[in-house]
């Protein structure tokens, strides 16, 4: 009893040093844990994807990874078959807004886009890194993007919004849902109470990236 209220006073201390930032963090971790999307469109998606790109399993199961010794492992294919182009309205984590995605797949992706419509920074920043992802992987047919600046690997060497234990779950035809989690953000909720942010996406991390862009900007340009 003693240890459970001495560990309370810690956390309820942490809070009330650092202020409002601290527990808006932990807010922010809780809804990582979770995602919702509304879909309306054409074609046909229903199943479950694994991993950063959702994808293994639409119409079919299983999965085996693509590209597990890389910088950013990905789940792959044993059979999908899907096309779709769909206006997708919810939110994954912290991003929240109106997602455009259209593909065809066919054991892989043959064609794949998504595209921030409306929004708030985090889908910005979300649908940046799920696209960088997707250029990354040299076995998936994704057309050149701009790279994203918060996406710098020396600022941020870890993924925020899209890792290997994403599970989504999509039912699709026309019309249809979308909900998300991951067992990532679940651990980094719990962590977070302690001040271990193995996602890097705590407010004084974000700062301290925001620096070291700015320093490198300022090395460049001299």
């Amino acid at each position: 009893m003693r240890r459970k209220a001495m560990l309370l006073s810690l956390l309820m201390a942490l809070g009330l040093g650092s202020g409002c930032t601290y527990m808006k963090d932990r807010a922010f971790d809780f809804v990582d844990m979770f995602g919702i999307k509304f879909l309306f469109g054409g074609g046909m998606r229903v199943g479950v994807g694994i991993g950063a790109l959702k994808n293994g399993g639409y119409l079919g199961v299983g999965f085996w990874p693509i590209n597990p010794s890389g910088p950013a492992p990905v789940a792959g294919y044993l059979v999908d078959w899907s096309w779709y182009n769909m206006e997708k309205f919810g939110f994954q984590g912290r991003a929240a807004g109106w997602w455009h995605e259209k593909g065809m797949d066919f054991a892989m992706p043959i064609d794949h886009e998504l595209t921030a419509i409306w929004g708030n920074s985090f889908l910005d920043e979300s649908v940046a890194e799920f696209n960088e992802i997707e250029h990354v992987d040299e076995n998936l047919s994704g057309h050149h993007r701009d790279h994203h600046p918060s996406l710098d690997p020396l600022t941020r060497p870890i993924h925020r919004y899209h890792n290997i234990s994403d599970l989504q779950v999509t039912a699709f035809v026309f019309l249809g849902a979308e909900a998300n989690t991951s067992l990532i953000q679940v651990v980094d909720f719990i962590t977070g109470w302690f001040l271990v942010d193995i996602t890097r996406d705590d407010e004084r991390n974000r700062v301290e990236e925001r620096d070291s862009r700015q320093e490198a900007q300022e090395i460049e340009g001299k």
